[in-house]
């Protein structure tokens, strides 16, 4: 191609251009500009919203308030599982507290013995039935017309193959004291007491007494039974009544009727 073409191809190429320049609005021009001059944000600073100028930094800005709302929605959302969880944990325990309580009373008005009796002693309440007849180290005691076997604080009857537990027969003697009495006093002097049996010394030996009134002991046996006496509660054991009484802030049992 010779010089004077490429000149004359040349001048058509850029009149070309400046006309399509010529022909678009000025706005497009300018936004041509400024996207050119708009920085390119960082992959490793996503914040690069910030530097796109103020439509950049006003969207950051609720894009960041809602993600704040929807953390303190959830958060509070959590907040409510959690107090739910602390009130069922809550009842859970009064639940168990009441359940506790009943079970302590049920025992209170079944068997003082089961909370307060000397624990490791040898002991079978009144009724108390038996295809085995008493150790071979138990004393016969003949009383009243019967024949007692007595073993370790326990009076035993036979009826027949069987062997029954009886409250202690007032007058029965022993040689001593089995494990597990306690000292007691009354207006008639010391005594001893021992799931509802008193004993008082007689010479070298230990008598079965009936208790004097006043006499004061704190638990009762298994076996004793609950009634009503002038309006107020009493306990029976055998043919002994006792009345509950506190002793410096203690639960004791006070003879009323032996």
């Amino acid at each position: 191609m010779k010089t004077s073409q490429r000149i004359i191809i040349a001048t058509l190429l850029g009149a070309a251009c400046v006309g399509t320049l010529l022909s678009r609005p000025a706005d497009t021009l300018a936004g041509d500009e400024r996207a050119a001059r708009r920085p390119v944000p960082s992959s490793s600073n996503f914040s690069g919203f910030s530097d796109w100028g103020g439509w950049g930094d006003t969207n950051w800005t609720h894009l960041q308030i809602q993600r704040e709302n929807i953390t303190s929605a959830e958060e509070a959302g959590r907040e409510v599982g959690r107090q739910k969880r602390r009130d069922e944990i809550e009842k859970i325990g009064q639940d168990n507290l009441k359940e506790h309580e009943a079970y302590f009373d049920e025992i209170l008005e079944t068997s003082q013995a089961a909370l307060k009796a000397p624990s490791g002693i040898y002991y079978r309440k009144p009724g108390f039935r038996s295809a085995e007849a008493p150790a071979s180290g138990s004393t016969v005691i003949e009383l009243g017309g019967n024949r007692y076997f007595y073993d370790q604080g326990i009076f035993w009857l036979q009826q027949g193959t069987q062997y029954t537990v009886v409250t202690a027969p007032v007058g029965a003697i022993v040689d001593k004291l089995p494990v597990g009495v306690t000292r007691v006093t009354s207006q008639q002097g010391a005594g001893w007491y021992l799931f509802g049996t008193f004993f008082g010394q007689r010479g070298s030996a230990f008598e079965v007494i009936k208790p004097p009134a006043g006499t004061q002991v704190f638990y009762l046996p298994d076996g004793y039974s609950q009634e009503k006496a002038n309006g107020v509660d009493v306990y029976r054991f055998g043919d002994t009544l006792f009345r509950p009484v506190i002793i410096q802030g203690i639960l004791a049992f006070q003879v009323v009727e032996g």
